[in-house]
């Protein structure tokens, strides 16, 4: 996981709580209860994400990470969490994801049809790995009725303020 793809959307509603006075549940989920992230740094006390139900109020965002690990395998392997992107999506919760965040929501199905953003330096990759999607170039973030698409860390945050 991209440490800052996580981090800059989670503190801008921590603090929409705080200075917009309103009360927002953040849970932090992965595969594992704890991810390293960079260097020796780990983000631990993560919750299992097939424990969090998500639905119509509920916001989900989906931390890029290095694509090189993108693999077949790795996609065939976490089948279970493509699922409950999808589910969630149906459920009417919105989606987003920053950076290359953008490839785990096109292996879930949901950005089939639909105009996405991505990491100026993945958006060929995405396109070549996923021609049902419309790669946009050169803008911060797309929306596709409840799917919102980041181009990388700082638009995941423009992205956060923006549904704030």
């Amino acid at each position: 996981m991209t440490a800052l793809d996580l981090v800059g959307p989670l503190q801008a509603f921590q603090m929409a709580d705080g200075y917009l006075g309103q009360p927002y549940r953040i849970e932090v989920c992965a595969f594992t209860k704890t991810v390293p992230v960079a260097g020796n740094l780990h983000f631990s006390n993560l919750v299992p994400f097939e424990k969090i139900v998500l639905g119509p109020s509920d916001t989900l965002f989906v931390s890029g990470c290095d694509t090189h690990l993108l693999t077949p395998e790795f996609m065939k392997r976490h089948r279970p969490l493509f699922a409950w992107i999808r589910k969630a999506w149906q459920a009417g919760a919105t989606i987003c994801s920053v950076c290359t965040g953008a490839f785990l929501l096109a292996e879930a199905g949901i950005l089939d049809g639909a105009g996405c953003a991505t990491h100026w330096g993945d958006t060929e990759e995405l396109q070549r790995r996923y021609p049902k999607i419309k790669v946009r170039k050169g803008v911060l973030f797309v929306e596709a009725g409840n799917v919102f698409t980041s181009a990388g860390i700082a638009s995941g945050i423009d992205l956060a303020i923006h549904l704030l």
